[in-house]
């Protein structure tokens, strides 16, 4: 009969979001890793320590969209380009997430900013907090009233605004949805 013996167990830490994301980036393909990062959790475990704290912040100061491309305000390089030769040597996958995330928030023009803050916590916050997804719908989590029919009777949000809003809300709630 063989005794095995167990070792005294090491304390375990828990993961943050961003050791998570790493393992994830690390051990999918590119393509898939990018889709399912946190783009939110993404920059403020890999940029905020440098640059402003959250990203709608840098994309206002430092980024434009030109002919569909983002650049750089100061030089008018590609982001894209900038990001593949940034001194933190970011991996493909998160270049990607990253490049994504701030095209579609330049894509908005801000408008949630420009309409919902003053009242609202951050979209990321209020869509993952307060709202979920069923069959290609967003409902309110606690009301459960169709969020597309509410904003149009809510903030004095054109049709196109609802559009956008609703958008940048199916776009917040995406990484949070995924495994």
């Amino acid at each position: 009969m063989s005794i095995q013996r167990r070792h005294p167990a090491t304390p375990v830490r828990r993961a943050g979001p961003a050791v998570l994301l790493a393992l994830l980036a690390a051990f999918s393909p590119p393509s898939a890793a990018a889709q399912t990062m946190d783009p939110h959790a993404l920059y403020e475990s890999r940029c905020a320590a440098c640059h402003q704290p959250h990203a709608r912040y840098l994309a206002q100061s430092a980024l434009a969209l030109q002919n569909g491309t983002i650049v750089m305000k100061s030089s008018s390089a590609p982001l894209r380009l900038f990001l593949e030769r940034h001194p933190r040597g970011l991996p493909p996958a998160e270049a990607d997430a990253l490049d994504r995330h701030f095209s579609a928030m330049l894509q908005t023009g801000f408008l949630y900013e420009k309409k919902c803050v003053a009242c609202h916590e951050r979209a990321s916050t209020l869509a993952r907090l307060r709202l979920f997804e069923r069959d290609g719908v967003l409902e309110g989590r606690y009301t459960h009233r169709d969020i597309t029919t509410f904003l149009r009777n809510h903030g004095r949000l054109t049709p196109m605004e609802v559009e956008t809003i609703m958008n940048m809300f199916h776009r917040q709630l995406a990484p949070a949805a995924k495994p």
